[in-house]
Parts: structure tokens; sequence; C-alpha cells
């Protein structure tokens, strides 16, 4: 059921999705915000238990890491199998 008595059904309920300023504008959302500014703003009347950031790795760090695994696994197969080096 529309609650919202601006909303346009006619022209929202067309089986289309809308990202952000434009959701906006059609009354689909509230506001635009990160999920950092939410929680900020949350945190002055909810209690916050616990937020934890992470730095996620960027593709060019997970196949180099990737790379040299891989590497180091051949290499540690072939020194072992010809004994280029001994023990």
């Amino acid at each position: 059921m529309n609650t919202d008595p601006d909303l346009d059904l006619e022209k929202v309920a067309t089986g289309e999705h809308w990202f952000g300023t434009k959701a906006l504008e059609l009354g689909l959302i509230d506001s635009i915000q990160t999920s950092d500014e939410y929680l900020q703003k949350r945190s002055k009347s909810h209690k916050v238990v616990a937020i934890k950031y992470e730095v996620k790795k960027g593709l060019a760090e997970k196949l180099g890491k990737a790379a040299s695994l891989s590497v180091d696994s051949v290499l540690g197969k072939l020194m072992q199998k010809n004994r280029i080096f001994p023990s």
C-alpha cells in the first residue's frame, strides 16, 4: 500500500530501477548517504556495539599475491624434485 501521497505510482511502478539522485527525485528514497554517515547519525540516538573497518585489497594486489604464491610453490617443487639446492 502506498503511504506517500506524493509518490507517483504510475511513474515508478514500471519494473524499472533507479539509482542515486534519480531515485531521490522520484521519492523512492529519503536521502543519499554513505554507511559511515548513517552509522554516525544513528549513534546519537542508538547504541552502537562495534564498528570494524577493513581496507579492501585492490585487484592488482590480489593478483600479485596469488602470482607470488604460485611462483613460490612451483620453485619449491622444482627444488625438491631436481634437488637444485641441497637440504
